[in-house]
């Protein structure tokens, strides 16, 4: 994924189809979702607009989240903690995540084989999109709880 695109070769790059209105805040918001790492939510992408000065509602974040979606610009997903998040997702490259039970961080990780194995043991299975978290505790939290006596790692439902 090259999070380093600009929204207006993201359009000149794509057929018509993924065409749509490039707006001052459109671009504000992609470049703000571009430069933060991992998965965003929309309350974190509304602070960091807010930080730069900008003047961007909550519900045209969503309208250009939910737009970005749908062209396959964007990737959502729901944590752990129910909150849904965002990141750019400009391959169609399969990946899954790690959520940390502990302190909800996200980790991508791509993997192939699976898709590939349920393919082959599956002939004829057509399977469009896919969505696979797994739920653990991350290294950092481990090694917090470890060193504090497991008082700091409280698991989230």
């Amino acid at each position: 994924m090259n999070k380093n695109i600009c929204l207006e070769e993201l359009i000149k790059t794509n057929n018509k189809e993924h065409s749509f209105r490039l707006t001052l805040k459109r671009k504000t918001i992609f470049d703000i979702i571009r430069k933060m790492p991992g998965h965003s939510s929309v309350e974190e992408i509304l602070d960091e607009t807010r930080k730069d000065g900008n003047k961007i509602g909550i519900a045209t974040i969503y309208r250009f989240l939910n737009l970005m979606n749908r062209k396959g610009f964007i990737s959502s997903m729901s944590g752990n903690d129910g909150i849904t998040r965002y990141s750019i997702s400009l391959t169609k490259k399969t990946h899954h995540h790690l959520i940390c039970k502990a302190c909800g961080k996200i980790i991508d990780i791509a993997d192939n084989y699976l898709i590939e194995t349920i393919k082959k043991n599956n002939p004829g299975f057509e399977i469009p999109d896919q969505s696979i978290s797994f739920y653990g505790i991350c290294h950092e939290c481990r090694k917090s709880s470890n060193t504090n006596g497991d008082k700091n790692v409280q698991h989230r439902n």
